[in-house]
């Protein structure tokens, strides 16, 4: 994906190629062309410095916030001192932003980022972000960007590029400040912005079905906060802890991989074909009181959970007969030959 700046300074983020089940579109956007006399009065963003960007989901409904273009720059006289940028995505509310547990709140980042300061420029440029796990946001709410380092020195700093003159009425730009708070300062335009836009792409659709790599990746987008395998209750943590654990070998892991994509995609509400509900069945029967690695230290030898790892991973891909389809791209359908 790329990044690209209309006629009127307008922000869009455009997309290159599809995403595994639709395709990202512009969403909130600033507008902002930026003045880098009026960025540079601003504090730099170094240790407990923190500068921030509320804005408005543009829509209605669910949506994935998979990248954010801003403009930025990095300054000082001594840039060796400087630690990665760090983005993240917080909840806000009349144009505040949640207050970070970094800045002395109780708030937590939907999603986060780190940036070298190698890829960043020394002059005010668009940087675009990706979040590997893309937060869920609603349409109509307000959502903050917020960008800061662990380290640097008021010779090793960022500076968001911003300006006074293209108020942004979705939010607006803030920085920290003593209290723990934010300060929102105003301008002569009514206030200050950052030049920033996102770019987001639909909620997977109900009544199809996704692999485990996705819900591997996209944990805010679970309809449960916990799912029993075998004779065990499972928190979404240790849920996850699974799904990255490397099968190796045994085919307890690779049977839960399947099991646990399979019981996300009926609690989103997918159709389970009886074939698909005989093979959960089996397959929690199989597992009993057995504890799952890294949580535990259980073991199926692959020879008698191939059939059922491979009923399983055909539902998740949309390749049961008269099932559910994938909820995006046609998957190539694996084989339990």
């Amino acid at each position: 994906m790329t990044a690209s700046w209309g006629r009127h300074g307008a922000a869009s983020l455009i997309a290159a190629a599809s995403l595994a089940w639709g395709q990202c579109t512009p969403n909130a956007d600033t507008n902002v062309t930026v003045d880098p006399g009026r960025s540079d009065v601003q504090a730099p963003i170094h240790t407990s410095n923190w500068q921030a960007q509320t804005f408005t989901a543009t829509g209605s409904g669910c949506f994935l916030l998979g990248q954010v273009t801003f403009n930025v720059k990095k300054g000082g006289n001594n840039q060796g001192q400087l630690t990665n940028l760090v983005v993240e995505i917080y909840n806000a509310s009349g144009g505040i932003p949640a207050l970070p547990t970094g800045l002395g709140g109780s708030a937590t980042p939907l999603a986060s980022a780190s940036v070298l300061p190698s890829a960043i420029s020394n002059s005010y440029t668009d940087l675009t972000v990706t979040f590997s796990t893309p937060p869920q946001i609603s349409g109509g709410s307000q959502y903050a960007l917020v960008v800061h380092q662990t380290g640097g020195t008021g010779q090793a700093y960022y500076q968001l590029g911003l300006d006074d003159g293209n108020p942004y009425s979705g939010g607006q730009f803030c920085k920290s400040a003593p209290g723990p708070a934010w300060d929102c300062p105003g301008g002569p335009g009514g206030g200050l912005d950052v030049r920033m836009s996102i770019c987001v792409y639909a909620c997977p659709a109900t009544g199809c079905t996704l692999t485990q790599g996705y819900w591997k990746n996209h944990p805010g987008s679970w309809p449960v906060a916990g799912l029993t395998l075998g004779s065990v209750l499972y928190t979404q943590s240790q849920l996850l802890s699974i799904l990255g654990e490397p099968v190796t070998g045994n085919g307890l892991v690779s049977l839960a991989h399947q099991l646990i994509a399979a019981k996300l995609n009926q609690a989103a509400g997918a159709p389970v074909p009886s074939v698909v509900a005989t093979a959960i069945a089996a397959a929690d029967a199989m597992i009993g009181s057995l504890v799952i690695p890294p949580v535990g230290g259980g073991y199926l030898h692959p020879s008698g959970t191939g059939t059922l790892t491979c009923t399983l991973d055909q539902y998740n891909n949309g390749c049961t007969p008269g099932g559910p389809g994938h909820c995006g791209e046609p998957k190539p359908c694996p084989s339990c030959s």
